[in-house]
C-alpha cells in the first residue's frame, strides 16, 4: 500500500513537473484581455481583407470571435466556419478570468483531466498518471500547453469525455452516463469538425450499443441522437434567434463545406502517417515537405502497436468475446480514418489520437513487462 502511494506521488510530481516545465518561461501569462486590441487585429487582418500583410492567428482569431459572440454579435459574421461552441466558452472564460494567455494552460488541464478519467476508469490510478507523463513529454502537445490553437485542446477533452462516459454507461448502463455522452459528443460537435465529428460519434456509439447485451437499444439509441443533436443545435441558439429556420442552418453548414473545399482543393490521403512517422507535412503550397520542429520518435511505435491493438480487436469482436474495454479503440480508429479521407490536414489534427496511441504504447510494455516477470519466474 504505501509502494502504491509512493507510486502515485511521484507520478502525480512527474505530471506537473513536465507540464509547467513547458510554460513557467512565458512571461506575459497575465496580460490582461483587451478588447479593442483584437478588434483591430480582426479588422486589419485576412478575414477583412484578403490582400492584407497583417495576418491574424486562429487563435487570436478565436478570442476574438469567442468575445464577438457573447456581446450579441452574428456568428456568420465572424468565424462562420468553424462551430460556435468553443468559441462561447473562449469568451465565457476570458469574462471571468480576462488573461487570454492562460486559455492554453487551462484548455491542457481540462484535455489532461478527461485522459485521466478515461485512464483511470479503463485501468487504474497509476496507469493513468503514466500515461499523462508520456503526453506532458509529447512535443506536439507541449506547443498547446502555451496557447498554440488552444481550441483543438479543449475539443480533445471534450471527445475524451464523450468516450469516458459512453464506457461507464456500457458498464453499469445508467441513463444519466447516456445523456452526459451525448451532451460532451454535441459540445464537441458544437466546437470543431462538426458534421465528420458528430457522424464518426454516432457511428461509434450505434456500434457499441447494438452489438452489446443492453435492452431497449433502439430507445436508448434514438435517445443519444437527440440530446447529441439538441446540444449541438444549441450552440447556434443565437443564429435561430436571427434565422428561426433549419434550412438557414442547412445552408450554413453548406457554406462552411464550400469554404473548405476551395480553400483547400489538393488530398494527401497518407499526409497524417507522413507526418507521424517521418515528420513531413505534405502542403499544396510547396513543393517540398515541411519537417516540423514538433514531432515524437514514439510516434511511430505507438501507432503500430495502435495497430496491433486494433487487430487484436478484430480477432475478439469475430470471435464475439470482445469486453467494453476492447471497443474504446473503434473511437481514435474512425478518428484516424477521417484524417486520410479528410481533403486537408494540419499537424494538430492528431492532438485526440495522442491519449489513446500513449495508452496503447502504455499496455504494451505492461504485457512486455509481465511476460518477462513470468518468464523469470518460471
Amino acid at each position: 500500500m504505501l509502494k502504491k502511494k509512493f507510486l502515485h506521488t511521484v507520478l502525480t510530481f512527474a505530471v506537473f513537473a513536465a507540464f509547467f516545465s513547458a510554460v513557467w518561461k512565458k512571461s506575459d501569462l497575465f496580460m490582461r484581455f483587451d478588447a479593442k486590441f483584437f478588434e483591430e487585429k480582426f479588422n486589419k487582418s485576412q478575414w477583412r481583407d484578403p490582400n492584407s500583410k497583417e495576418k491574424i492567428s486562429d487563435a487570436d482569431l478565436y478570442i476574438y470571435a469567442g468575445t464577438y459572440y457573447l456581446n450579441g454579435g452574428d456568428i456568420t459574421v465572424v468565424n462562420p466556419e468553424t462551430p460556435p461552441f468553443g468559441k462561447y466558452i473562449i469568451g465565457l472564460i476570458l469574462k471571468i478570468l480576462p488573461y487570454p494567455n492562460l486559455l492554453g494552460i487551462l484548455a491542457s488541464l481540462f484535455f489532461f483531466v478527461a485522459v485521466y478519467l478515461l485512464v483511470s476508469k479503463v485501468e487504474s490510478s497509476p496507469s493513468a498518471l503514466l500515461v499523462l507523463v508520456l503526453l506532458s513529454l509529447d512535443p506536439l502537445l507541449r506547443m498547446h500547453f502555451v496557447g498554440f490553437e488552444f481550441l483543438d485542446m479543449f475539443y480533445a477533452g471534450l471527445l475524451i469525455l464523450f468516450v469516458y462516459f459512453f464506457y461507464k454507461f456500457m458498464k453499469k448502463q445508467r441513463a444519466l452516463d447516456l445523456i452526459l455522452a451525448a451532451l460532451y459528443l454535441g459540445m464537441a460537435s458544437g466546437t470543431k469538425a462538426f458534421l465528420s465529428t458528430w457522424v464518426i460519434g454516432l457511428a461509434f456509439a450505434f456500434l457499441l450499443l447494438f452489438f452489446s447485451k443492453i435492452k431497449a437499444k433502439v430507445l436508448k439509441y434514438a435517445m443519444f441522437g437527440a440530446f447529441s443533436s439538441l446540444t449541438v443545435w444549441g450552440s447556434y441558439v443565437r443564429f435561430f434567434w436571427n434565422k428561426p429556420s433549419l434550412l438557414s442552418w442547412l445552408k450554413l453548414q453548406k457554406w462552411t463545406l464550400n469554404f473548405y473545399q476551395i480553400g483547400y482543393q489538393k488530398s494527401f490521403w497518407y499526409n497524417p502517417l507522413s507526418y507521424m512517422f517521418v515528420n513531413k507535412w505534405l502542403v499544396d503550397w510547396q513543393p517540398q515537405a515541411i519537417v516540423l520542429p514538433y514531432w515524437s520518435f514514439l510516434w511511430p511505435l505507438a501507432f503500430l502497436v495502435f495497430v496491433g491493438f486494433f487487430l487484436r480487436f478484430s480477432f475478439l469482436f469475430l470471435k464475439k468475446k470482445a469486453k467494453s474495454e476492447d471497443y474504446l479503440i473503434v473511437w481514435p480508429t474512425a478518428y484516424l480514418l477521417f484524417l486520410f479521407v479528410n481533403p486537408y490536414f494540419w499537424p494538430r489534427y492528431i492532438i485526440p489520437l495522442l491519449p489513446f496511441f500513449y495508452y496503447c504504447l502504455y499496455k504494451f510494455g505492461e504485457i512486455v513487462y509481465k511476460k518477462s516477470i513470468y518468464a523469470k519466474n518460471k
